[in-house]
């Protein structure tokens, strides 16, 4: 027979692990929409930890209104030339970011 404690107990356990270890980040990114998913995408492939905090059930900002989504079709979802532009922005920030990161890395690797 399982028992019920056990269960929870574990349960409990390997939530607050998770939550604990959710507390320390590298960046915050504020804000879901095109270029903070982007930067956050980048970000985290670099090895950043990284967490996106958004205000709104959903997320996609902008890229839902139709005056995001002009000119270009593909599938059932239309992109236009400003959505386009918050990808390239949100991967330049994270660009940004990531050398930020690696030249504090190399002055404390320095002793600087």
């Amino acid at each position: 027979m399982i028992d019920e404690k056990i269960v929870s107990e574990a349960i409990i356990e390997s939530y607050t692990e998770k939550l604990l270890n959710c507390l320390e980040l590298d960046v915050a990114v504020c804000g879901a929409g095109p270029s903070g998913l982007v930067a956050s995408c980048y970000l985290a492939r670099a090895g950043l930890k990284t967490a996106v905090f958004e205000r709104k059930l959903s997320i996609g900002g902008g890229m839902w209104r139709d005056s995001m989504s002009a000119n270009a079709t593909f599938g059932s979802y239309r992109m236009g030339p400003i959505f386009g532009g918050m990808l390239l922005s949100g991967r330049k920030v994270a660009e940004l970011i990531i050398e930020r990161n690696k030249t504090e890395k190399s002055r404390v690797e320095r002793g600087q």
